[in-house]
C-alpha cells in the first residue's frame, strides 16, 4: 500500500466533465482502483481544475467534507479577500 496517493487532473477539460459517464468512471476508478492501493494512515492529495459541481472534488466534499482541507488557487483574482495576492480583480496568475 502507498503511504501517500496523488491524484493529478482526472478530468483534462469541460468536455469530459460535462459527460456523466465519464465523472462516474473517474468516481468508479477513485473507489475501485484508487482506494485499494492506501492503508488506514495513508494521506490522499487531489489537485485538479474544477470544471463541474459533480466532479471527483465535488463527489468527495459532499461524502466527506471533514476530512479534506481546500486548497483553492484561483488563475484569475476574484475578490480582494486574500492580502497577500498582489494582482488586481481580474489579474492572471503569472
Amino acid at each position: 500500500p502507498a503511504d501517500l496517493g496523488i491524484i493529478d487532473d482526472p478530468v483534462k477539460d469541460a468536455i469530459e466533465a460535462s459527460s456523466q459517464t465519464y465523472r462516474d468512471n473517474v468516481w468508479n476508478w477513485y473507489n475501485d482502483v484508487f482506494l485499494t492501493r492506501l492503508h488506514n494512515g495513508s494521506k490522499q492529495c487531489l489537485i485538479m481544475t474544477r470544471w463541474h459541481e459533480d466532479d471527483l472534488a465535488g463527489r468527495l466534499l459532499s461524502r466527506e467534507p471533514e476530512k479534506w482541507t481546500v486548497v483553492r488557487v484561483p488563475a484569475i483574482r476574484e475578490d480582494m479577500s486574500d492580502p497577500e495576492d498582489p494582482r488586481a480583480i481580474g489579474g492572471a496568475a503569472q
